[in-house]
């Protein structure tokens, strides 16, 4: 698997230098967003992957960040999340953390600019339904023979069981087992491995919330 670009492993999976942050909740999901920038030709030297390390320390990242040197020449900030079983809990937490630090609300999916910075949330798997990045990139090979070898043994194991706990990520190490003749540990890896179709339309609304997001260097490189 090829290194990620806008993030380093050695270094607490941090980029914090760069004018644009896109803060992630682990390293699967800095890998994934690392596959999409690649993919929009984004240069590394103006955006940062920032990995959080659990859903529950954007907070504490954000409030850090801010002390940095580097914030007074930030121009952009985006959080990505999961949704995880409630996509309003989700929401919620993520409006508690951009009215602490910046005053305003941003309804998933949307970007705006305060007091000149543009601002940005993103819940997987699309902003509306439960679910999280699992449940994104399995969509992408719906109906394919290994996706549906998977549900079929997802079936099977819940019938033999009592109700197993998050469905999608348990689904997605079954397609990677079968899918990658290497161990893969996740579906991050696995989306810049070309295991999941990086073309499909589920992928569509975070290809496009990146684009509003990073709208500013995209014309910048175009002109």
């Amino acid at each position: 698997m090829a290194k990620p670009i806008y993030f380093d492993i050695k270094v607490d999976g941090s980029r914090q230098d760069r004018p644009f942050l896109i803060f992630v909740e682990g390293i699967d999901d800095g890998h994934f967003i690392d596959v999409l920038l690649s993919d929009l030709e984004i240069s590394t030297e103006q955006v940062g992957i920032v990995i959080v390390n659990g859903k529950d320390q954007f907070e504490k990242a954000i409030s850090q960040a801010k002390k940095t040197h580097a914030y007074r020449q930030m121009r952009g900030l985006a959080l990505i999340r999961d949704a995880d079983g409630d996509t309003r809990a989700a929401a919620t937490a993520i409006d508690q953390i951009f009215e602490k630090h910046f005053n305003v609300k941003i309804p998933p999916g949307e970007t705006l600019i305060s007091d000149g910075r543009k601002l940005g949330a993103f819940i997987f798997p699309g902003n509306e339904e439960p679910g999280d990045l699992e449940k994104a990139c399995l969509s992408t090979v719906h109906g394919t023979p290994l996706e549906e070898l998977a549900e079929n043994f997802m079936q099977k194991a819940q019938a033999q069981t009592a109700p197993l706990n998050q469905p999608h990520k348990r689904k997605a190490q079954v397609y990677l087992t079968a899918a990658s003749t290497n161990l893969c540990r996740g579906v991050g890896y696995g989306f810049k491995d070309g295991l999941f179709n990086s073309n499909h339309a589920a992928i569509d609304r975070i290809r496009e919330f990146l684009k509003a997001f990073l709208v500013e260097l995209i014309e910048q490189k175009a002109a």
